[in-house]
């Protein structure tokens, strides 16, 4: 073997496993779990079968473990469940041909069933106003009502300390206080978000 043909063996057999590892890596990250499945199968033996507990199910029937939640005191809690995700419509949402990429960008996304918050009210949440719904939201589900990303008055803590909201009277104890009593989450038409 001459060298010119050894350094053509070695870029295509080189070529050939980044291949092999990219399908591989396809395969394990893609959406459905019965093509991740075939492709796993395809090059090894024993892969389990897809159980029915990946795909998911009706809110009332779906349990999950408590320590993703922000109540870690529950064993499960039921999962609401976004009704395009529920119905496994991922393409409302998804470009199967982008390794689902969204279709368009966030808030337009979810503006496309969404109320367009940024045109409902005269001040708008930071978060709104960035177009970043998931800083708030879980886009397919959560244990949380509106599919928010913590329980209660936890998911504006995230960003609002609770030592800066507890100087102005009406928040004496934020930690035990719905925000959302008194403040829209979204926007307003004043500065504060007073309901």
């Amino acid at each position: 073997m001459t060298c010119n043909n050894y350094f053509h063996h070695k870029q295509l057999h080189r070529f050939l496993l980044i291949l092999m590892a990219g399908i591989i890596v396809f395969g394990v990250t893609a959406c459905s779990s019965s093509y991740k499945h075939k492709v796993l199968s395809f090059f090894f033996d024993g892969v389990p079968e897809v159980s029915s507990s990946e795909t998911p199910v009706a809110a009332s029937e779906t349990k999950v473990d408590s320590s993703i939640i922000a109540t870690p005191s529950l064993a499960a809690v039921a999962m609401n469940v976004h009704p395009p995700y529920q119905d496994k419509q991922c393409h409302s949402c998804h470009d199967p041909g982008k390794m689902g990429k969204l279709i368009i960008a966030q808030p337009m996304v979810c503006y496309a069933c969404h109320d367009d918050f940024s045109k409902k009210y005269k001040n708008t949440h930071g978060p709104v106003e960035g177009g970043q719904c998931t800083m708030c939201h879980q886009p397919h589900q959560s244990g949380n009502e509106h599919l928010l990303t913590r329980k209660g008055s936890l998911v504006c803590q995230y960003c609002h300390e609770s030592d800066d909201l507890s100087t102005i009277s009406e928040h004496q104890d934020p930690e035990n206080s719905s925000c959302m009593t008194c403040h829209d989450p979204h926007g307003g038409d004043n500065p504060y978000f007073i309901k």
